[in-house]
């Protein structure tokens, strides 16, 4: 089961039970044009057959004319129907395409659950019981007349009911990781976290080649060590290293804070950068 493929298969699981018309005007469509192509093949292998195995000339053949005439009716109608099919089959996933954020979230959220068995064997989850908390939660979801708060109040019941459901069944000293797992996920699936400086924030730098001395004696290699690999990851951490050199009295009195974190970063990085990408400062100079 992948990330995207688990996605398609909720997305219809959702569609079914909010729009069951629409779900089986799909499974009728994907018949028809199922059939409609068949039959435009059969149409086509038959006319061959005819072709390869007349004898004489073509023309005098009144027989195989006529056979020639109708297949190509029935062709030219049958792929008129085939492109309407295809135009409805489009308007369908339009509107099928408006739930896709419940498949999304319910697709994040089944991973993040299934990836506790590599703490504990007894935390494995299997797609079919995830299936239960998934249908139990678009069912207790509060109803609305309007779709984005409707699909807003499923997306939230069903965060809440798989939170639920796994800490129930969970050590209370991987709750708060959990948590913290599900919420990166959740960012990531919305494009708001950025991986790399997740990655940073969380390994720090990894290199084994050395970088240039500090610039301050305050400053510990490993502290500017850090902050060299800053620099690489984004335009906005570009010039941190030549903030530090020109304003090393300011960036020495916050670093010699018991709390630097309760205070805004020197240089004016606290406007420019986000909460992640603060904390990636912040790293550097307190690990």
């Amino acid at each position: 089961v992948t990330l995207q493929g688990l996605e398609d298969q909720l997305l219809n699981v959702v569609v079914e039970h909010e729009r069951k018309d629409l779900a089986d005007q799909r499974t009728a469509l994907i018949q028809d044009m199922s059939d409609l192509s068949e039959t435009l093949k059969e149409l086509e292998d038959s006319l061959l057959y005819e072709l390869a195995n007349s004898t004489g000339n073509i023309l005098d053949n009144t027989d195989l004319i006529s056979t020639l005439e109708q297949t190509k009716t029935k062709a030219t109608e049958i792929s008129a129907k085939l492109e309407l099919a295809k135009t409805t089959a489009a308007e369908i996933e339009v509107a099928t395409s408006q739930y896709q954020p419940v498949a999304k979230r319910g697709s994040i959220l089944f991973f993040v659950m299934a990836s506790l068995s590599a703490l504990n064997n007894m935390y494995e989850l299997s797609l079919a019981l995830y299936m239960v908390v998934f249908d139990r939660a678009l069912s207790l979801a509060e109803s609305d007349s309007i779709i984005e708060n409707r699909l807003e109040n499923m997306i939230n019941r069903l965060t809440k009911d798989c939170y639920d459901y796994t800490c129930t069944g969970i050590f209370e000293t991987h709750k708060l990781m959990f948590s913290l797992q599900m919420c990166m996920s959740i960012l990531e699936g919305n494009g708001k976290l950025n991986r790399q400086e997740l990655d940073f924030f969380l390994k720090g730098n990894l290199s084994l080649e050395k970088s240039e001395p500090p610039p301050h004696p305050w400053i510990p290699e490993k502290a500017w060590h850090d902050v060299m690999r800053l620099t690489r990851l984004g335009e906005r951490f570009q010039s941190l290293g030549e903030s530090i050199k020109e304003d090393g009295a300011e960036w020495q009195k916050w670093y010699d804070l018991d709390a630097p974190e309760a205070v805004e970063l020197p240089s004016g990085y606290s406007s420019t950068l986000d909460r992640l990408e603060q904390m990636c400062v912040l790293r550097c100079f307190r690990t």
